[in-house]
């Protein structure tokens, strides 16, 4: 770690706050108050100036959130001048934030099977994302996992940081020479080496939907697609809370290895972050719409038969088409017909994706 030159308006504190194999980040104070606001701030320098490839990521990082302005992500206050060999950019520090993996992976998350924040959190990041993805040029993150993603104590928002393996569309498109850059399981399949599938917006999203799993089960995420929908869904992981079983409904559309199969923007997965909510709110999972009644939500349904054929009766309702049957609470005497055949297809679809 090369020492602040003295042409640089910072002095740092005694506090480092984070180191990696291109770059490291520290608590600075600024040197010229009448220029900045006294208070503390975080320094990123990269220390791997002799590489190419490195400068070249970081300058991009620079210039990307120069262009950004969203509360959500974070702001470049300060940043060396063109020819300098001390390379570096300032942004705010907030103590109130901590990187999400400190809060998921501890003991006592508060996002632990509590699905409505979780899906609060991914909804906010996927808004500011989405003017991300709508800049002039669009910037795709590329590398979103817990390390990269910050969370407010305070107002539980987010705060999306270190854009070092970001992507420039349109007339600035930059094609990276080592395409696997990035987080190992949280990055989409199209960002490894090798993968035929052009980078888009849609590989953020892809990166949101593993984030999600990760916060609701303080686990880290799965290599593929599948494990989301079969070994490791959350119907398994969480037996008796229901309200984490909604969330396939989310993973659906973002834990998907083909691209097409995803939202069709970051705006549309906020969107659907918060019909979630909704649902977890009023409506049962499709798990367990024939189980207990959407009526009272205390009985458990008495089935009042099947139409297996073209005659079987039914009283209240009269002949019933094939397929459907009938169902009567004991508690409140509601009585409700479903056509169980796009139930199970349904349910089928949710635990079977890959």
């Amino acid at each position: 770690m090369a020492s602040i030159p003295a042409s640089v308006p910072w002095k740092r504190t005694s506090k480092t706050l984070g180191a990696g194999g291109q770059s490291s980040v520290y608590e600075v104070e600024t040197t010229v108050p009448a220029r900045f606001s006294p208070g503390k701030y975080a320094m990123k320098e990269l220390k791997n100036v002799h590489s190419t490839q490195a400068k070249a990521r970081f300058l991009r990082e620079i210039d990307a959130l120069k262009q950004i302005k969203d509360p959500r992500i974070v702001e470049v206050i300060d940043h060396h001048k063109k020819n300098d060999s001390f390379l570096y950019y300032v942004m705010p520090h907030d103590e109130d934030f901590v990187a999400l993996e400190e809060l998921i992976f501890s003991k006592d998350s508060a996002l632990h099977a509590n699905p409505k924040s979780c899906l609060s959190f991914i909804a906010e990041c996927a808004e500011a994302l989405g003017k991300v993805h709508k800049n002039e040029p669009a910037v795709i993150h590329r590398d979103l996992n817990p390390k990269n993603i910050l969370y407010n104590s305070k107002t539980k928002k987010p705060l999306i940081i270190d854009f070092g393996c970001c992507q420039m569309e349109g007339d600035r498109k930059i094609t990276l020479v080592d395409e696997g850059v990035g987080t190992p399981n949280y990055m989409a399949p199209e960002c490894e080496s090798g993968a035929p599938v052009e980078v888009t917006f849609k590989s953020d999203i892809y990166s949101l939907g593993k984030l999600l799993w990760s916060m609701v089960t303080s686990h880290r995420t799965f290599a593929r697609e599948a494990p989301a929908f079969t070994t490791k869904n959350l119907t398994k992981q969480f037996p008796n809370n229901p309200d984490c079983w909604h969330l396939t409904r989310i993973f659906q559309k973002t834990i998907r290895k083909n691209p097409n199969h995803r939202y069709e923007n970051a705006e549309k997965l906020a969107e659907d972050c918060r019909l979630v909510i909704y649902l977890i709110d009023h409506h049962p999972p499709l798990e367990r719409v024939t189980r207990f009644c959407p009526a009272c939500g205390e009985g458990e349904l008495v089935s009042r038969g099947r139409n297996e054929g073209p005659v079987q009766m039914f009283q209240v309702f009269g002949n019933l088409p094939q397929g459907c049957e009938g169902f009567h609470c004991p508690i409140c005497g509601y009585m409700s017909v479903w056509d169980t055949r796009v139930l199970e297809k349904r349910k089928q679809e949710l635990n079977t994706m890959e």
